[in-house]
């Protein structure tokens, strides 16, 4: 994405010639935002995406360190959290999973010196990222815990894309738990909610979910609920231009 090469280049430069004379406190805004603006590539397995996932991450590391070692508690909160969960995310793209639950936990620990609310876009990404690493580890329980007050927080910002994310996690870690009838009326919950926001991608990868954790409880029972995402599936073909299911098309 050229606008990404551009500003990413730009905030390298204004880095190059800070550095000598800076703050701290600038250079690290500018290493988070470069860490950002690489991260902002889409995700992929390519040498050249995991390379800008590599820059993220070095840019990460060089703030953790001396953010970790101020004296200024808020200081180091804002700073040190944010890194080690930008560097959380380059790790998992690299596919260094240990080491990317290693750094969220720590993101998470470095915010309590902060009050409850203070920072809560980190916050909430932290708790999502936690969960998501909690979920692979198969802590289904303290994942879904996790993923709840990702829920509340991301719903509090108004961040549409950040709630749905912790819902899916949520239906994940139900399901995971065992509780599969659960999983699938919070799978039809999101399928709902993302038909509505048009994310049919989403509504239609969670309906599916749903119907095979329903199968896997129940091959015969809950018709209502059966039918409930089975319509949900059509509203998404419609919308999406499939052919009707049993259509024989």
């Amino acid at each position: 994405m050229a606008w990404i090469d551009r500003s990413y280049g730009a905030a390298e430069e204004a880095l190059r010639l800070t550095a000598a004379e800076a703050d701290s406190v600038d250079i690290w805004d500018l290493q988070l935002l470069l860490a950002d603006l690489a991260l902002s590539q889409p995700p992929s397995t390519t040498p050249a995406d995991l390379a800008w996932a590599q820059r993220a991450l070095d840019h990460a590391e060089a703030v953790i360190k001396p953010a970790n070692l101020t004296k200024d508690l808020p200081i180091r909160a804002e700073y040190e959290g944010s890194a080690r969960h930008l560097a959380a995310v380059a790790l998992r793209l690299l596919g260094e999973r240990k080491e990317a639950s290693y750094q969220e936990r720590q993101a998470a620990l470095v915010l309590t010196l902060l009050p409850n609310e203070a920072l809560p876009t980190l916050r909430q990404a932290v708790f999502q990222g936690r969960g998501d690493d909690l979920a692979r580890e198969g802590a289904f329980q303290e994942a879904f815990v996790q993923h709840v007050q990702a829920q509340i927080l991301a719903e509090q910002l108004g961040d549409h894309e950040a709630e749905m994310a912790a819902m899916a996690g949520r239906s994940t870690d139900l399901a995971g738990l065992g509780r599969l009838l659960d999983a699938t009326q919070m799978a039809l919950t999101l399928a709902k909610l993302a038909l509505s926001r048009e994310h049919t991608t989403l509504a239609r990868a969670s309906a599916q979910r749903g119907l095979a954790w329903l199968e896997a409880q129940d091959p015969f029972g809950y018709k209502s609920l059966r039918l409930s995402l089975l319509t949900c599936l059509r509203e998404i073909d419609a919308i999406t231009g499939i052919p009707p299911r049993g259509s024989g098309e």
